[in-house]
């Protein structure tokens, strides 16, 4: 603030404003009486003679135009996030690329209260304040796992309240009874596992603490000691011998759960992004959708108390990962996924499978989905390279022989593993594959010429928006795409890690050298029982192509699909299911 008597306070501007403006001064008298620069002079009468009187005050400093200013479409999708899954500036910012500040600025000028100062149940702002919590964070993977049980009512078959309603959800209740998920939680990496067990009893508590304890063993973690509640089951004989004399156990002080604060926070986070995330029709569906949700919570989703990193950042012995799922019992069957999609594509055609008898394994690609994202580019993610994939995992889970059942670059992984190892196979079903010299397509190949790096760093809004169209086209009628479904792929593909990896390890191995290698052989293929599943409407991989891949490969059934498209097993679910079924079923052994 300028002193009382300061030349250039608005009064002495107005003064020397007169001067030049209604006196006739020289802008150079007038700065010589007023000892200011004759710059100064002439700006000061220009504003008066443009704003008069008013216009001696100071402007303000902000800019007119702001290049970098963040597009309004962009505020619109954080103040969504907010609303809609209530997440702080921190979060929000990994999840959109974007710096927590930044963040922080547009839910301020928006109005958006502190997380803090809000109801968890509702969102609506209290007036209370919180005592500020004593926080802490061991140094080291093990020093402290944090273990605690949470109880979750099952689903009925057809759906609960969330599903049906409040008043038909009363109607469904069938007494299905509850999950007891038995979790534990590393202090200083947040790296989680879990189970859903029957009961909490005190042999079912130690033998959960027998198998987490592996999985953290796993992981290169020795666990020193445990921290858990005053629950019986923690304090009994069988929960002291399963952790042994070299595990310290500590317990929290009596209705003091803040204590085990970290293993609460994922209790919570449990609930609201698998747990509750959406509706479910049935207990199954949401119990397959739990080791996504732990792959993605421990490999790629962005911790605000890890500063944005993921558990895997702070135990690198995850790294190179891929996340698989076991289901059912009975003959074992292989799904394999393509792009852009991973297995998420299954989560309707499994189910089926499952209640007619099978046992159904299923995996993303290296470089896919939930599976890891390797940052070295000597790691091989093509067809070629995720052949090896699949072996890895067959022998991970024990399977000489099985039905293999592929969809788009998946197809190619199947023939490649058929053409050599065709004696592993019982049945061989491909939806709507690629094969000989039909991928990629001419936008695809002009793109790649024209080098992915330009793409790779368009901005998030652009990147999603192109991609989202592209999977529309996916379906013979777009408009039939589930919103959520189209929000889970792209998003597989997007953000800071997803748009990158995309063109790394999927686009850049477009190549039909790994198809055409073995075009010669697919003859070979013949052995065994195929079946070719295709949308009458594909546009990716149209149906002339099925019908020459049908020719090379003799004795093949061919099944169309009338008015689908690519996703077959996304758009039509039920169809594909049966015809997979019934080939199944004739090969049965």
């Amino acid at each position: 603030m300028s002193h009382a008597n300061a030349t250039l306070t608005p009064t002495g501007r107005l003064r020397l404003a007169r001067c030049v403006v209604e006196d006739g001064w020289t802008p150079a008298r007038a700065a010589e009486r007023f000892n200011v620069s004759v710059t100064t002079a002439r700006r000061w009468a220009e504003r008066y003679r443009e704003n008069g009187k008013a216009g001696m005050v100071d402007r303000s400093s902000r800019p007119r135009t702001c290049p970098h200013q963040t597009p309004r479409r962009r505020e619109r999708r954080v103040i969504g996030l907010r609303v809609s899954r209530r997440w702080g500036p921190a979060r929000i910012a990994y999840h959109l690329g974007m710096h927590p500040s930044t963040v922080h600025k547009i839910l301020s000028r928006y109005g958006c209260v502190r997380l803090a100062f809000t109801d968890p149940a509702t969102g609506a702002p209290v007036r209370a304040t919180r005592r500020r919590p004593t926080r802490y964070e061991h140094d080291a993977p093990g020093d402290l796992i944090h273990v605690d049980i949470k109880k979750l009512g099952r689903i009925p078959d057809g759906g609960g309240h969330k599903f049906l309603g409040r008043a038909k959800g009363r109607k469904n209740r069938s007494g299905t009874g509850y999950w007891y998920i038995h979790n534990a939680v590393d202090d200083h990496s947040r790296l989680a596992y879990s189970e859903l067990l029957d009961d909490e009893r005190k042999e079912t508590a130690a033998a959960f603490w027998h198998r987490a304890s592996a999985y953290f063993a796993d992981a290169g973690i020795t666990v020193r000691r445990v921290l858990t509640d005053n629950g019986s089951c923690y304090r009994s004989h069988a929960f002291a011998d399963a952790l042994g004399p070299a595990i310290s156990h500590k317990r929290t002080r009596p209705y003091r759960p803040q204590t085990n604060g970290k293993v609460e926070r994922y209790n919570r986070t449990l609930l609201e992004e698998w747990a509750y995330a959406r509706p479910y029709a049935n207990e199954r569906d949401r119990q397959a959708l739990l080791p996504a949700f732990l792959h993605h919570y421990n490999h790629h989703r962005g911790h605000t108390a890890l500063k944005g990193a993921s558990p895997a950042d702070r135990v690198p012995n995850l790294r190179g990962q891929n996340t698989y799922g076991v289901h059912g019992a009975g003959e074992p069957v292989v799904l394999v996924h393509g792009t852009p999609s991973s297995s998420y594509i299954w989560r309707n055609v499994v189910p089926r499978l499952v209640d007619a008898g099978y046992r159904v394994h299923v995996f993303d690609l290296l470089g896919y989905g939930l599976s890891e994202r390797p940052w070295d580019p000597a790691v091989d993610t093509s067809i070629t390279g995720n052949v090896a994939v699949l072996d890895g995992l067959l022998d991970l889970w024990g399977l000489d022989s099985f039905h293999l059942v592929a969809h788009d670059i998946g197809g190619g992984v199947a023939q490649r593993f058929g053409v050599r190892s065709i004696e592993r196979l019982r049945t061989l079903t491909l939806i709507d594959v690629v094969s000989f010299d039909t991928y990629p397509s001419e936008r695809t190949r002009q793109q790649m010429a024209d080098g992915l790096e330009v793409l790779a760093k368009k901005p998030d809004d652009e990147h999603r928006e192109h991609f989202r169209e592209w999977l529309l086209s996916t379906h013979s009628d777009p408009t039939g795409f589930d919103p959520e479904a189209l929000d889970v792929y792209v998003d597989f593909i997007s953000g800071p890690i997803g748009q990158p990896s995309l063109f790394q390890h999927q686009v850049a191995h477009y190549d039909p050298v790994h198809t055409m290698e073995i075009s010669d052989r697919l003859h070979t293929l013949s052995q065994v029982p195929v079946q070719l599943i295709w949308g009458a409407d594909d546009t990716w991989q149209v149906i002339d192509h099925a019908h020459r891949l049908h020719r090379a490969i003799p004795g093949s059934a061919l099944h169309v699909i009338d008015d689908c498209g690519h996703f077959a097993p996304e758009e039509r679910p039920g169809e594909v299911s049966a015809a997979v079924l019934g080939f199944l079923d004739q090969n049965r052994s």
